[in-house]
């Protein structure tokens, strides 16, 4: 996952959060039109050089979280412009295509995430983590490939991609938070 770096000490940073919003600010200021960022994690409104705001970071989110779930980006291209085409243009294969075992639930959340059009993804980060927060609510919720009984320890439970996945969204959300923050 190329925007997520990792410490000495293995702590997992997130970058390229608020990015997107820095320079589309520039490209407004100047006129001068600029794309930056991963392309396999550019949202579509970014491929095509409309204004970005934090729905563009959830895309990238979506981008990340598809391929912790599945294992694969959901576009591939090595051309640059047909990779934004297909980031415009394309519906994502679900992800239960490549892994049947995940649940509904996060297939669902990822292809949010993955909308076309930034209305149709979560709003902000924070209804996003509302929305994690609720698939831990349920005692019994499958998450990614096992179903969570109440009795068994949470360890054996989760596999460890799952982990990651977690960590991830944890570190999103807090990312989000600190770039909501800075602006006041």
């Amino acid at each position: 996952m190329d925007n997520i770096l990792y410490r000495a000490d293995g702590t997992a940073v997130l970058a390229d959060f608020g990015i997107a919003r820095a320079v589309s600010g520039y490209a407004s200021a100047t006129g001068v039109n600029m794309t930056i960022g991963t392309p396999h994690y550019l949202s579509p409104e970014q491929a095509q050089g409309r204004p970005l705001d934090g729905r563009s970071d959830l895309y990238a989110l979506g981008v990340t979280l598809y391929k912790a779930a599945t294992g694969d980006l959901p576009f591939r291209s090595t051309d640059w412009f047909e990779l934004a085409r297909m980031h415009v243009e394309d519906p994502p294969d679900p992800p239960r295509l490549r892994r049947p075992e995940l649940s509904r639930r996060l297939e669902k959340v990822i292809l949010k995430c993955l909308a076309k059009h930034p209305d149709d993804r979560y709003a902000s980060a924070g209804e996003f983590a509302q929305e994690i927060r609720e698939m831990g609510k349920k005692k019994t919720e499958q998450i990614g490939v096992f179903a969570l009984p109440a009795e068994t320890p949470v360890a054996r439970r989760i596999p460890p991609w799952m982990l990651g996945v977690a960590g991830v969204v944890v570190i999103a959300v807090v990312a989000a938070l600190v770039v909501l923050l800075a602006k006041r």
